[in-house]
This record gives C-alpha cells, structure tokens and sequence, in this order.
C-alpha cells in the first residue's frame, strides 16, 4: 500500500469516526459547510460507485484501497477543474449513472448524495448550457438540482420541482438592470434576460416560462442567441450578476405578483374599460385609435411589459399616436386602481 493509499484509508476512518461521534458536526468542503454523516456517506457513495457495497466483503484489498483512494482524491480535491480531472481519470461521478446523476431517471431507486451531486455540478459547470447553469445555480455558493423533494411511490421517483422566481419578475426587465448584458433591440434583450432570470433554480422548460410571463415562445428558443452568443467569461459574468439579482429579490420580495398580472391582463377587454373609465376621469372621450394607445400604455403599465408584447391589434404594427390633452401619469395612476390589486399594492416596483 503506498503512502497516498494509506493517506486514503486514514481519511475514511477518521471521516467514519466523526459521522459516529457527532452525526451533525458541521465539516468544511471547499466554501461549503455540511455535516459529517453527509460528508462520510459521500465518501461510501464513491466507493460504491466504483466496487458495489454487494462485493466489499468478497472484494480483494487491492480493488477495495484503490476505490478508497480515488473517493479520497475526489472528496479532498482543490476545485471543480482538479474534481473534473478525477473523475474523467476513474470514471467517478458519472452525471447520466446511478450515483450522481444530474437528471435523475424515473426508475433509479438509488438515492443521490446532494454533496456529491454539488460536486459534480460545479465540475461540469463551464461546459452546461445557459439554461442548465441557470437551473443548476452554477453561479451560486452551491450548486445544486432544482429538486424541492424526492420520494417513492413504488418503483417510480417522484421529483418535486422547484420554479421559486415565479410570479417575482416582469415580462422586460426592470428598466436599468443588467441592461450591459443585452446587445439586441430593447424588448427583446429585457425579456430574454426575465426569461433568464425566472429561470434561476427553476425546472420549468423556458417555453413555459414564456407563456407564464406572456411572451411569445420563439423568444424561449432564441434565448441562447440572445444571450448566449458570448465568450465563456461574459457567460460567466452574465450567470454571476443574475445569481445575485435573484439573491436580492429573495432577500426582498417583490410585493407584486407578475404572473397574476399577466393572467389578468389576457383579458383585453377588462384592460380597455379601465383605460376608457380612466380617460374619462380626466373629462376625455377615447375614438378607437386612442383607445388603443391608451390600452397598449396601461397594459404595459400593469404587467410590467413591453408594447411590442401586447395582444392588442396595431394598425402596421404601429402604436397609435397618445390622445391629445391625456396626462399620462395621472391616466395610469387612474387606470390601475380599476384594474384587479390587492390593498397598498405598488402599480410598478423595483428591486432595492
């Protein structure tokens, strides 16, 4: 057995004898903090991996350390790149097996180590999709699934996904924020980066992610030329500053529900009588044309979107012009009182 073995060895006892005098112990891993009893199962998690635990008490000594010295090697490893070297190296941490997969099958009754999973999200962060860093939080402290819960009903795995940034993002958005990051006309580039951002965490295919906030699909499947058409360190930066805006808006809530909004404003006809009801509040008659330019401004108003995104008709696609002697500010103000909000509800909002 050679000094790095023996190294090995010493490492899963001491890691065994922590699990069993202290279950809970917080252990450090790289910047995480988890508990001894995950850190030791980790490390089982890898030998078993390599030699099933079925075959540990007819499995030769030399099979047995070599499996205890790679699970070492992974559970000690300086970074994700140092992690995804070892892995390649033994064939560990396989991300469609068992053990760690990172899209778990219906079928596999094995459970997942959530350290180990971590591990391996961070390793393989830089070669995932933009979708699959966002749902994976690569950016984050930790990676992790967007898994709320997993349990068993027969042989069948039953996830529990997670969509926690619904309901917290408008259509385009907020005016100022990330706006460094799009390079596209301004509609386009707002709402792909809402799409982003509500994908954070998020199991949710994109596409119904643009439903829910009213957009149209085709902007789901062109999210990756939106944004992704960057150098890996843009990429970077862009998951990085989308992590952090969606730490802001955990750590303050907005107090509007942008998916409700959008569900109301579906309703064309609701948003026209408020527009004309407000309109009148200022002594003015609407024609159709202005109807429309007023309805087009407080939908967008309401829900938080762009012109270009309204289901209401333009002529040519135009917006028409604003009805003369209107005070816009006043109008909105008026029009979002008839519209459905709760009680000290904000007409617009934006994050602190």
């Amino acid at each position: 057995m050679s000094d790095a073995q023996l190294d090995a060895v010493e490492h899963l006892d001491h890691a065994l004898e922590a699990a069993a005098r202290d279950p809970g112990g917080p252990t450090a891993l790289w910047q995480w903090t988890t508990t001894s009893t995950e850190y030791a199962h980790a490390l089982l998690e890898l030998i078993d991996e390599q030699v099933r635990a079925n075959r540990w008490a007819h499995a030769s000594s030399r099979e047995l350390v070599t499996a205890i010295d790679v699970a070492s090697q992974v559970m000690t490893a300086a970074s994700p790149e140092a992690v995804e070297a070892i892995a390649a190296r033994h064939g560990v941490l396989d991300p469609v097996g068992t053990h760690t997969p990172i899209a778990p099958k219906e079928h596999d009754y094995h459970p997942r180590s959530s350290l180990l999973v971590s591990l391996r999200l961070a390793s393989l962060a830089r070669h995932l999709s933009l979708g699959q860093q966002l749902m994976f939080r690569t950016a984050s402290g930790r990676p992790r699934p967007p898994v709320r819960t997993e349990r068993r009903d027969g042989p069948r795995r039953l996830p529990e996904g997670t969509w926690p940034a619904r309901g917290w993002v408008p259509p385009a958005l907020w005016a100022g924020e990330l706006t460094d990051h799009v390079s596209v006309d301004e509609s386009c580039g707002r709402a792909a980066l809402s799409l982003a951002l509500s994908k954070v965490g998020s199991s949710i295919p994109l596409r119904a992610i643009a439903l829910d906030l009213g957009l149209p699909a085709w902007l789901a499947d062109r999210i990756a030329k939106t944004l992704s058409n960057r150098t890996r360190n843009e990429l970077e930066r862009l998951t990085a500053d989308l992590e952090r805006l969606f730490s802001r808006l955990e750590a303050a809530p907005p107090p509007i529900d942008y998916s409700h909004r959008v569900a109301v404003g579906r309703d064309l006809a609701t948003v026209r009588a408020a527009a004309v009801e407000a309109a009148s509040f200022q002594s003015i008659a609407l024609d159709e044309a202005e109807e429309v330019a007023a309805s087009v401004a407080l939908w967008v108003a309401y829900t938080g979107s762009h012109p270009r995104f309204c289901p209401l008709p333009l002529n040519d696609g135009l917006q028409p012009p604003w009805p003369s002697g209107l005070n816009r500010a006043e109008f909105l103000d008026d029009g979002f009182l008839q519209l459905p909000h709760d009680q000290g509800e904000p007409m617009a909002w934006w994050p602190p």
